[in-house]
């Protein structure tokens, strides 16, 4: 594919307003003289975001795009414009049509070429001092503080709040310097020629300060996100941590791209997009699993298990603690033992007991616990009377 110094002379001021400057380009021809070339020229080389659309099928196939209807999810229909439009505010901003354009340049290369070092200039300016604008980095955290409004029984997350009020106070101080150094950098970028040796030492100053500062708030994420990742329910919450995590990192990023803008327009060399892939960003983040020490797995046969502890010699308290259930549940495991033949009926209740509840049982001609209840009274409750009928049971069986 065409490199960007293979390009015609036309070519080559359109790329250079695309690639350093915020002015919007029309570029036309006819058919074969190199048009869709030159796109996919710009959109493999930019540094800038790009998106290639067309109006009609087949031409944004060519162009390797989308149509404008699937861009801007058009639906499909006429559009007719109003007899009398109101525009809002003044429009002050000059229309130039492509004739316009050769009528006024000419394609005088001197006069061009002082067009575009100052829309150059211009734009590297904004770049720059919008790299270490943190107004959204501050608004993504503050506004995420913001989330934590449900009650905690309700949302997982809740209980991390002062963890996100945390970080939103921390973001807001980050912001507060980065608004004096962006005072400097607009200061220094209005000057013509822009002092490039010098805005390159502040640029690397502020990085030098930043950098832990950005190092601190991967850590925070790590360390956070390892501690939630072991709590229930938090799934969609982890989602949001990396989302905000992403944003810190962009923070970064961007401003070590304003440095190798400014090092490559210093040194008179082209910023591309390979340059930002050679960049030396921060490492990519891990969150830091807390260390959790594992409880043992419960037996699979628990009844048998606290039968078995019983018959060793543990009282039904000892079980349960061991067991970690509750002592009725304890009880329960033991009566399963008692209608299995596993444990002596009388070892924990009288024998005479036992005859007295399982003769009722007889009388009455019941193996339902309530009519058993109801004839012997107060004198049993009722996990002597499941113990009684699980040793019959036992018995009959």
């Amino acid at each position: 594919m065409t490199k960007p110094e293979e390009l015609n002379q036309i070519a080559e001021f359109a790329r250079k307003y695309v690639s350093t400057t915020k002015r919007h380009i029309f570029l036309t021809g006819k058919a074969g003289t190199g048009k869709t070339t030159f796109l996919r020229n710009i959109a493999r080389f930019t540094h800038k975001n790009t998106v290639i659309a067309a109006p009609t099928g087949i031409a944004a196939i060519n162009a390797g795009g989308v149509t404008l209807h699937s861009l801007l999810q058009l639906p499909f229909g006429a559009f007719l414009p109003e007899d009398n439009p109101q525009l809002e505010g003044d429009i002050t901003t000059q229309l130039n049509t492509p004739t316009d354009f050769v009528q006024d340049k000419q394609l005088e290369t001197d006069a061009i070429m002082s067009d575009l070092r100052m829309a150059a200039s211009e734009y590297l300016g904004s770049y720059v001092t919008e790299a270490f604008d943190l107004g959204n980095f501050e608004w993504q955290l503050s506004n995420h503080a913001m989330t934590y409004d449900k009650d905690e029984s309700l949302s997982a997350k809740q209980k991390f709040a002062p963890w996100a009020n945390d970080l939103a106070q921390q973001g807001s101080e980050t912001k507060a310097v980065a608004d004096k150094f962006v005072a400097q950098l607009r200061k220094i970028t209005a000057q013509r020629p822009i002092d490039f040796e010098f805005l390159t030492d502040r640029l690397k100053a502020a990085l030098h300060y930043f950098n832990p500062l950005f190092a601190q708030y991967r850590r925070k994420f790590e360390l956070h996100l390892g501690a939630v990742a072991v709590v229930k329910g938090t799934k969609a919450y982890q989602t949001e941590l990396k989302e905000l995590a992403s944003v810190c990192a962009a923070a970064q990023q961007g401003m070590y791209k304003s440095l190798a803008m400014v090092e490559a327009v210093s040194a008179d060399k082209e910023f591309t997009r390979e340059s930002i892939r050679n960049l030396s960003i921060t490492p990519q983040m891990n969150p830091v699993m807390p260390m959790v020490i594992k409880k043992p797995k419960p037996p699979k046969k628990p009844k048998l298990h606290s039968s078995l502890l019983f018959l060793a010699g543990e009282t039904i308290d000892q079980i349960a603690l061991k067991q970690e259930i509750k002592v009725s549940t304890a009880q329960d495991h033991l009566t399963w033992g008692i209608r299995q033949g596993l444990i002596p009926i009388h070892k924990l209740m009288p024998q005479a007991n036992v005859d007295e509840i399982i003769a009722c049982s007889e009388k009455l001609g019941a193996e339902l616990l309530l009519p058993i209840k109801e004839a012997l009274g107060e004198k049993y409750d009722y996990r002597a009377l499941r113990m009684a009928m699980a040793h019959k049971h036992w018995l009959n069986n």
